[in-house]
């Protein structure tokens, strides 16, 4: 997901048809400057080498994301050709990258390695992070941490300080402190390879 305004203009988009690396294509209204729908990069144009403000977003379904956020409207809308099929998260094949399309570095974490760890206190591009996946509802989210430790204790996730926290949300569950998101999306890893290919994979 990512912010359309761009150096002071909003942007209007729409499907180009083609494919880059095996990842659609974008094309603005204004330049028809084309632009990869997985990096928000524009590739070809006028507008080539620029980037789309990231916006953080989380993959799942509407079901879970109606339990999280009971509050939350949704854009109406008919349902789309089906050739596109269906984006599923798990096994070897998928992964969550951290900051896609920011710079010329990332980082991606295996839903394979994530399922096995719930929790992954690690540091990226020298700013510490933790990694979290809930098994129950399938969502990735990575955060800010600074200085501290996450782990699973007796009552849930807590911090080296025996705070409860609300890793989902990326605060504690007093609501006495919480984090900063960091830009990430899920990624099948076969695709993400064709854009990071010196990119760093968690626990290779």
């Amino acid at each position: 997901m990512y912010r359309r305004s761009l150096d002071g203009k909003t942007l209007t988009f729409g499907h180009e048809g083609i494919l880059y690396r095996r990842s659609f294509l974008m094309y603005d209204k204004g330049t028809h400057s084309l632009w990869v729908h997985t990096t928000g990069q524009a590739v070809k144009g006028k507008l080539k080498g620029k980037s789309l403000p990231f916006v953080p977003c989380i993959v799942t379904t509407w079901g879970q994301w109606k339990m999280l956020h009971p509050r939350t409207t949704v854009l109406e809308g008919g349902r789309a050709s089906p050739f596109m099929g269906t984006f599923r998260l798990k096994g070897k094949g998928a992964g969550y990258g951290l900051a896609i399309g920011q710079n010329k570095k990332t980082k991606l974490y295996p839903y394979a390695a994530l399922t096995k760890q719930t929790i992954i206190n690690d540091t990226f591009n020298k700013e510490p992070v933790a990694v979290y996946y809930d098994q129950k509802t399938r969502i990735a989210v990575a955060w800010k941490r600074g200085e501290r430790k996450f782990k699973i204790g007796a009552k849930g996730v807590e911090d080296a300080n025996g705070k409860q926290w609300d890793l989902l949300r990326g605060r504690a569950t007093d609501g006495s402190d919480r984090m900063v998101p960091v830009v990430a999306t899920a990624w099948l890893i076969e695709r993400w390879r064709g854009f990071f290919p010196k990119g760093t994979i968690y626990g290779r």
